[in-house]
């Protein structure tokens, strides 16, 4: 079941154009940053949220990576 919720997730990314890609992959940084603040003055909770996060800008920059080498490809 979790496989269908990721390929799920990375179909949505791929329908983001690179633009919208970016900025959610700062949103995404800015939100481990904060993570990791909270993490040190220990407010948070659910530690895993940290690997979720570091996972899914992963997932959007290879995405993303695809996207641009396409786009060269095709120039």
């Amino acid at each position: 079941m979790a496989k269908t919720k990721t390929k799920d997730i990375l179909n949505d990314y791929r329908t983001w154009t690179p633009k919208q890609l970016s900025g959610k992959i700062a949103e995404a940084h800015q939100k481990l940053v904060k993570f990791n603040q909270d993490k040190v003055l220990g407010k948070l909770k659910n530690t895993s949220e940290i690997k979720e996060v570091r996972k899914s800008i992963a997932r959007m920059n290879t995405i993303l990576d695809e996207k641009v080498t396409e786009e060269l490809k095709n120039a």
